[in-house]
This record gives structure tokens, C-alpha cells and sequence, in this order.
């Protein structure tokens, strides 16, 4: 079978984490790479809004940590609260997060967590620069087991929080 596309394949863009600290560890760690890009949210009929993906991945591909935020508006600065659900089944804008954590690049499901409901969990836009698309900002984020694998809850903790994190990144 042969396939062909004249488009143009244009690889993500991404920006720079500086200060990422992950429960009072400062991040990445030895072995991994850390990269995050904000990328247009096509997920059903979320168009209009864009989600940053940050990805934490072993050198070796072995682990991959990702935490990825959605449904974010275009042009939109200040502290936004981040709810608790899940984020592919609504095609509301409410912003929400996800962590998760895989194996084989990505191809096993490790761990999920969603946003917890009892936290203060938030993305601050700091400045959206229109021409550029260039994104700067902060947020602080709670995540809990989503209680779906009962190895996630023997190999990992219920509750994982991400402190002080500062981003620079182009939507994409």
C-alpha cells in the first residue's frame, strides 16, 4: 500500500520550561528530556481553543510523563481555574488538565490522573503575544488517580502535585 500527501508536514513548535518542579523535585531529571508545546485544540468541536501538552520523556524511551491542559481560549490572560473531568467527553470550554504517565513510547498506560476536585489548581497566562502566538505563564496543578488500575495505585501515589511551574511556548 502507498501513501502520498502534498501537504506540508510542519513538526511542532516548542518553547522552553524553566523552573518545573514536580512534588519539590526540580525537573527533568536525570535521563529525560523535558519539552512542552501549545498546540490548536482539534478535539471535536474545540477548535477555537488550544492545550498545552508538556512532556517529560526517558532518554530511552522507556517512560514518558505528559501533563496536558485544555480547552484554553485564544487572546485570554489571568489565572484560570482548571476542573475536574474528563477532557474528551464534553465539547464545552471548560479548562481542565490530565497526567499521565506511559511505557513502550507511549503506547502502554502506566498511570492516570485527573484534576482533583478538592484543589485550587490553575494556569496563570502571563502574556499572549497575537503575532507571535508566543504563550508566557505559571501553573500549579493537583492531580489525583483516576482509581481505573489497580497497578496504578500499587506503584504509584493517589495524589501528585505540580508546584511553581513557568512556561514559554508558540501555539503551534
Amino acid at each position: 500500500m502507498v501513501y502520498g500527501c502534498k501537504k506540508k508536514d510542519v513538526g511542532p513548535v516548542y518553547g522552553e520550561v524553566s523552573t518545573f518542579y514536580a512534588n519539590g523535585r526540580l525537573t527533568p531529571r536525570e535521563g529525560f528530556d523535558l519539552t512542552i508545546r501549545a498546540v490548536t485544540d482539534k478535539v471535536k468541536c474545540m477548535e477555537s481553543y488550544y492545550a498545552f501538552i508538556l512532556t517529560h520523556n526517558a532518554k530511552n524511551d522507556s517512560l514518558r510523563e505528559e501533563i496536558h491542559i485544555y480547552g484554553l481560549s485564544f487572546n485570554k490572560t489571568g489565572k484560570i481555574p482548571l476542573t475536574y473531568r474528563f477532557p474528551d467527553n464534553s465539547c464545552d470550554s471548560i479548562p481542565t488538565a490530565s497526567f499521565s504517565m506511559t511505557g513502550s513510547d507511549g503506547d502502554v498506560t502506566i498511570a492516570y490522573y485527573l484534576v482533583s476536585k478538592k484543589s485550587a489548581s490553575y494556569i496563570n497566562i502571563d502574556s499572549y503575544e497575537i503575532n507571535t502566538k508566543e504563550v508566557k505563564g505559571t501553573f500549579d496543578i493537583t492531580f489525583v488517580a483516576d482509581g481505573t488500575s489497580a497497578r496504578t495505585r500499587a506503584i504509584y501515589p493517589d495524589t501528585i502535585r505540580f508546584t511553581g511551574a513557568k512556561f514559554t511556548t508558540r501555539i503551534n
